[in-house]
């Protein structure tokens, strides 16, 4: 997960983060996605915005965080 994070770091551009990103998810449970999510969105100065992550895990889920207000919810769900 570290290399993973790092490797997110050091990507070309939004796309680049995005394709790590959706790794991350694959080898991660709701609560571990929650959790990276909360670090990614709060300071990590990345090119990734709240929507674009959301939308990793599902086309509607900016809509479903903005509808419920909960990133748990939302790794859950989706």
């Amino acid at each position: 997960m570290n290399e993973l994070l790092d490797n997110m770091v050091t990507a070309s551009g939004v796309e680049g983060q995005v394709v790590v990103f959706r790794e991350l998810v694959k080898i991660s449970n709701a609560d571990e996605i929650k959790w990276i999510t909360r670090i990614i969105l709060k300071d990590l100065k990345l090119n990734l915005k709240a929507d674009t992550i959301l939308n990793t895990f599902h086309p509607d889920g900016n809509e479903y965080y903005n509808l419920t207000n909960s990133i748990k919810d939302v790794c859950v769900k989706f």
